[in-house]
């Protein structure tokens, strides 16, 4: 079943999703494997503009961080172990009636990224995305419109020098 908002996704995350496996790293540590979990969803329009918080960074930069709360498409269900303040490389998109995101562009990390560099004109920020705790609908409409998320969009932004 798919999500009426389906047509509407603005938002893309790639999450590095544990696998249960244990590894080790470069340095010695053991770590645990994961594997990319690429996630779309459904931006809730009326939260962009209104909760957008600016930090200075000097030299030329600063630092966004755009709240947003929405609903899941692709997956419809949070993944079980995706916990709050869990990070992932995100993109939001320019949503038009012309063009929408392909239900499919998720399938596998290589068709997204494909689909990400022939749509750059489209991205209207990208940065981190790092989950708040959502707590889950009482009245049972997750199985239909996607569980609900909140979240914060980190951005950053470099400024040219003066002209």
């Amino acid at each position: 079943m798919s999500s009426p908002f389906a047509p509407f996704a603005s938002l893309t995350v790639v999450f590095q999703m544990p696998t249960g496996l244990q590894t080790t790293n470069m340095t010695g540590n053991p770590s645990l494997e994961v594997e990319p979990l690429v996630c779309m969803a459904y931006v809730l329009r009326e939260n962009l503009r209104r909760q957008q918080r600016q930090t200075p960074l000097g030299a030329g930069a600063e630092l966004s961080e755009i709240r947003l709360e929405g609903h899941w498409i692709a997956p419809l269900e949070a993944p079980q172990n995706l916990a709050p303040e869990q990070a992932g490389e995100a993109y939001m998109w320019r949503v038009d009636a012309v063009v929408t995101l392909p239900q499919d562009v998720g399938s596998t990390l290589e068709a997204y990224e494909t689909f990400v560099e022939s749509n750059r004109d489209r991205i209207t920020a990208e940065g981190r995305f790092i989950v708040a705790a959502s707590p889950p609908n009482p009245f049972g409409v997750a199985a239909i419109l996607g569980d609900a998320f909140q979240g914060y969009l980190i951005t950053k932004t470099l400024w040219a020098d003066e002209l």
